[in-house]
């Protein structure tokens, strides 16, 4: 009952309690709040799915709240991660940003985003730095002057276990445990991006990402708290109709087939624009976003 009447006066108070928010209302809604702080959840997807910008939306909607994140980018650069959170934060596109092509109402919205992310409790490390174990990451969490609410890995077969020469599924059932106690410890929670290491077909198309087909083994499903799987199907067609279609093009279906605490084989749809490094609500053309999709999500089933 404690735990219950804090929850209940943290959302009267309009903070998330014991719930990271992702940002995404269909995400937040999916989880009915949001990541359990102190939960370890991976946010897997084949290349091209958005994983790295998912990430940087979900972090800086943490940090802009005045909650402290640290964002290991074992994969990318702090210069790449920074342009994302420019681009988001500012809307000017990513390619106005990297390529030097800036208009003096974009080199204005870009100073106003800066000083926003400049102010946040936002820490990346990346580069030679970059702490690759999990006890190197939390090291650098327990150095921050703002402890972590959330802590991003980017991503998870990046990472470095205890015994030279070991498998990739055998680093993985080392990390992954290791991982989830980190986060239980320092009570923050934990975003891993992993990769789907199967599934492509003959002819340009591929099977339906499912948990078991996470690059690493079953040992991520398993022990995470929860587990999202990003898919494009103008990214990774599953079927004939889909390639080239301009109909799916920018769509994200989000499969959750594990949430602790709430359920599993949830589906959400977002769209993704990429010139400016965010998500957004889905909406078809002359539907408001949010409405009721009218077809029924595709089958997620897990089997192989």
């Amino acid at each position: 009952w404690a735990r219950i009447e804090a929850r209940t006066e943290a959302r009267e108070r309009g903070s998330a309690g014991d719930l990271v928010r992702f940002g995404f209302a269909p995400l937040d809604t999916m989880s009915h709040g949001g990541m359990i702080l102190g939960g370890t959840y991976v946010l897997a997807g084949r290349e091209g799915t958005g994983k790295t910008t998912a990430a940087c939306q979900i972090a800086a909607g943490v940090a802009a709240r005045g909650e402290g994140v640290l964002y290991v980018a074992l994969e990318g650069s702090t210069a790449m991660i920074s342009d994302t959170l420019m681009s988001y934060r500012s809307g000017v596109e990513l390619t106005r940003i990297t390529r030097d092509t800036l208009t003096a109402d974009d080199v204005m919205a870009l100073t106003s985003a800066s000083n926003d992310i400049a102010a946040w409790p936002l820490h990346i490390v990346s580069g030679a730095h970059c702490p690759t174990t999990v006890a190197g990451i939390e090291a650098a969490a327990r150095d921050l002057a703002t402890p972590p609410r959330l802590i991003v890995v980017d991503h998870l077969l990046r990472m470095d276990g205890s015994r030279a020469g070991a498998k990739e599924h055998e680093r993985v059932e080392e990390i992954m445990p290791a991982l989830v106690k980190m986060g239980e410890r320092l009570g923050a929670t934990v975003l891993l991006l992993a990769h789907i290491g199967r599934g492509e077909l003959r002819g340009g198309l591929y099977a339906r990402p499912v948990a078991g087909m996470l690059a690493g083994g079953r040992t991520i499903e398993r022990e995470a708290y929860g587990v999202l799987i990003l898919h494009r199907e103008d990214k990774h067609p599953t079927s004939r109709e889909n390639v080239g279609s301009a109909l799916v093009r920018g769509v994200v279906e989000v499969f959750a087939p594990k949430l602790r605490g709430v359920g599993d084989c949830l589906y959400e749809r977002l769209r993704f624009r990429g010139e400016v490094q965010r998500f957004e609500p889905f909406a078809l053309p002359g539907r408001d976003a949010g409405e009721d999709f009218p077809d029924a999500p595709p089958s997620y089933g897990d089997a192989e």
